[in-house]
């Protein structure tokens, strides 16, 4: 087997990630539950699996920041996979909310590069995406 002899694609002791702040979110918003996404609606093959999100309705504004000229407006509605939250507090907070509960809720929109050496192509390589990580979920009185 080829894949066996090959070595790996890139050295992951070598990863780095520069994250650039394109805007800031705080506000009071609504749990409107969990939903179902559309990833099974992609047109690739094997379908993917639908993952489950965790929606709100943005109702006020506390703080709101664009340093960066790609930065997200401000939004009506926002949304997250719970199970891709790397923050344990933010994970265990969606866990008990119920439909209808108030929330202050913070993100931040970041423009990630991550780069790391490939073994394959004998130098650096680098890929840039978005994320949008939930830094704040409290359930207001």
């Amino acid at each position: 087997m080829l894949a066996d002899t090959e070595p790996a694609e890139t050295d992951e002791s070598d990863v780095q990630f520069e994250r650039e702040l394109l805007s800031k979110h705080v506000c009071t918003a609504s749990f409107s539950g969990l939903e179902p996404g559309r990833e099974h609606m992609l047109r690739v093959f094997p379908p993917r699996t639908p993952k489950t999100w965790a929606a709100f309705a943005i109702e006020s504004y506390e703080e709101y920041e664009k340093p960066g000229k790609y930065g997200d407006a401000q939004q009506q509605t926002f949304a997250f996979v719970p199970a891709e939250c790397t923050d344990e507090s933010v994970t265990s907070a969606v866990a008990v909310l119920q439909a209808g509960d108030r929330v202050r809720l913070a993100w931040r929109h970041e423009y990630v590069t991550r780069t790391a050496w490939s073994q394959r192509l004998g130098q650096r390589t680098s890929a840039s995406y978005p994320e949008r990580p939930v830094v704040i979920l409290e359930q207001l009185p």
